[in-house]
């Protein structure tokens, strides 16, 4: 493991199991308490392994379980090197649930009748096809059992993949990854690379673009590499090679452009120069958009636009581009909102111990989780999301309803902290 020199994390997780494969695999009551330790510098599937190991899973088990992370508090965490350490406090344990992918069980029961098939050789044809008609309903009563989409793995190659695509989806997988607000937490990072390439082929852009299926697969993997490196400098450095204007954001903006510009990675190669000098522009602006430091400015030209909207003004389209662009930026907030606490609070740390000011918000002896998730989404998220909602069809139910119930789970958590004497 890439884990020399790191910070050691250790964190406490029940293990619980979604079936008996606990005891028949060595590892005793299906619900206990492990210590799991990992370096800041693991990738996300060392991290992965680690977890598996501590739940007694191994060689080919790993296809056929799924784990799910959950705070304290219920929400679900990413496992990954950003986790956050915690305690043996019970308040404080973390869940690691442990379940059978009822679609590998599918698989293999599948494998098996396909077996009795081919040997029944003296049995009637409409035998063999009650046959075949009975597992099709066990497959359909299997993927009922459980609200959560199932994904089913056809096979593995390496993960940069440039001819055979890894990861062949189910139509109900398909279905979920079309709705607004799918949990991506479930895919780990190569499935996550399937899933966009299904939704570039999906939503029509590889035909738009031209693009070549391999470079897409290059271009993706690229992506995933830049993101998983870290290799964002010191923000004091952005700033002077920036000038102080979105250095962050401008950042990611070079980054991207400059992973286009390698023919291997260049999605963008069959445009012609002018409409490639206009995507990158608007590009730009939406990932500069993101910068919270012009978040009232963007809103307030949205508002006025708003009121006489049109799709066919160029101007008032990529205006809402930004605006999506910004919802994109801020929609995943329970499982992120750890680790950003975490990075707010190592700043402001860093801030007072240089004697320099430091954001209010990022004071961990003032800040606590429910009261800064509570603001976020009164006064950032929602207002947000209500200003798209008037020009985008469609977001009350799919997309506001969800941000609300956010909002009442963190005012639930608040008052629980106040009863405790915790706020």
């Amino acid at each position: 493991m890439s884990s020399a020199g790191g910070v050691l994390v250790r964190v406490y997780a029940r293990v619980e199991y979604g079936s008996s494969r606990s005891s028949s695999n060595g590892g005793g009551d299906s619900s206990e308490v492990v210590s799991i330790a990992f370096s800041r510098a693991c990738t996300p599937d060392e991290v992965l392994s680690v977890f598996l190991a501590a739940a007694n899973v191994g060689g080919a088990d790993e296809a056929a379980v799924s784990l799910r992370l959950q705070g304290p508090d219920g929400a679900i965490l990413p496992i990954g090197p950003s986790l956050q350490p915690n305690s043996k406090d019970p308040k404080s344990i973390y869940k690691l649930s442990v379940k059978q992918n009822r679609v590998v069980a599918y698989e293999a029961l599948s494998d098996v009748a396909e077996q009795l098939v081919q040997s029944t050789t003296a049995a009637r044809p409409e035998e063999i096809e009650e046959l075949k008609k009975a597992v099709g309903q066990l497959k359909l009563r299997l993927e009922g059992s459980s609200s959560q989409p199932k994904k089913l793995v056809k096979y593995k190659v390496n993960p940069r993949y440039a001819k055979d695509n890894k990861y062949e989806f189910t139509p109900m997988t398909k279905d979920y990854l079309r709705q607004t607000n799918f949990d991506n937490w479930q895919f780990d990072t190569n499935e996550i690379l399937s899933a966009l390439e299904f939704m570039f082929v999906d939503l029509g852009l590889v035909n738009k673009y031209k693009i070549e299926i391999p470079t897409l697969r290059q271009f993706l993997c690229a992506i995933r590499d830049c993101y998983n490196e870290n290799l964002i400098a010191a923000l004091t450095e952005l700033a002077i090679v920036y000038n102080d204007a979105s250095p962050l954001e401008n950042h990611h903006a070079a980054v991207l452009f400059t992973i286009l510009s390698k023919p291997e990675f260049n999605i963008l190669k069959a445009l012609p120069d002018s409409t490639y000098r206009e995507l990158r522009k608007g590009v730009i602006r939406c990932i500069l958009s993101t910068d919270m430091a012009k978040h009232g400015d963007i809103m307030a030209t949205f508002k006025k636009t708003s009121e006489a909207f049109s799709y066919d003004d160029a101007d008032h389209r990529l205006l809402l581009l930004q605006m999506l662009m910004k919802c994109a930026d801020i929609s995943n907030e329970k499982p992120w909102v750890e680790a950003l606490l975490e990075e707010f609070f190592c700043q402001s740390d860093k801030e007072k111990e240089e004697g320099l000011p430091y954001a209010p918000f990022m004071d961990r002896e003032k800040v606590t989780k429910a009261g800064a998730q509570i603001g976020f989404i009164q006064y950032v998220m929602l207002p947000l999301y209500d200003l798209v909602a008037k020009v985008v069809p469609g977001m009350e139910q799919a997309v506001i309803a969800p941000i609300k119930e956010s909002l009442q789970y963190y005012k639930a958590m608040q008052e629980r902290e106040k009863a405790e004497g915790k706020a």
